[in-house]
């Protein structure tokens, strides 16, 4: 089988996902028989390449994308646990662990995002590494 440009694009952006090339072949060959790209390569799609049709097809079965999360989630996670723990307050290696994160993603969201929230005086810094909420 002579492999065109288009081929040549298929595999390359399937081998970034680390997908074995006999997998790579098998994509190709499902891309053909769907219509997708004839046998020479080109898209049957009109000139733009199909990006939605073309990335859900080149997952192999049983293999989804990575997704990313939903915003805001980290924020609501460390704002409820520190009210659970008052005044006396929790280091950020407890609060990572309380909320399944590493402790760098929380000690970064309090100088950034949770800045506001510390100096408007809702959240204070009791200890080096160890924050409390004190206002509700």
């Amino acid at each position: 089988m002579n492999y065109s440009l288009a081929h040549l694009k298929i595999a390359h952006y399937v081998g970034g996902q680390n997908v074995p090339f006999e997998e790579t072949i098998e994509t190709i060959a499902l891309l053909e028989r769907n219509g997708i790209i004839d046998s020479e390569g080109n898209w049957r799609m009109g000139d733009a390449r199909p990006r939605r049709g073309l990335r859900a097809a080149l997952w192999p079965k049983g293999r989804t994308p990575l997704r990313r999360k939903r915003r805001g989630k980290l924020s609501k996670k460390i704002v409820k646990f520190l009210q659970t723990k008052g005044v006396t307050g929790a280091h950020v290696k407890d609060i990572a662990v309380a909320i399944k994160t590493s402790p760098l993603n929380v000690r970064v969201w309090f100088y950034r995002t949770g800045k506001p929230l510390v100096t408007s005086g809702r959240i204070k810094k009791v200890a080096p590494g160890t924050f409390a909420y004190l206002k509700a």
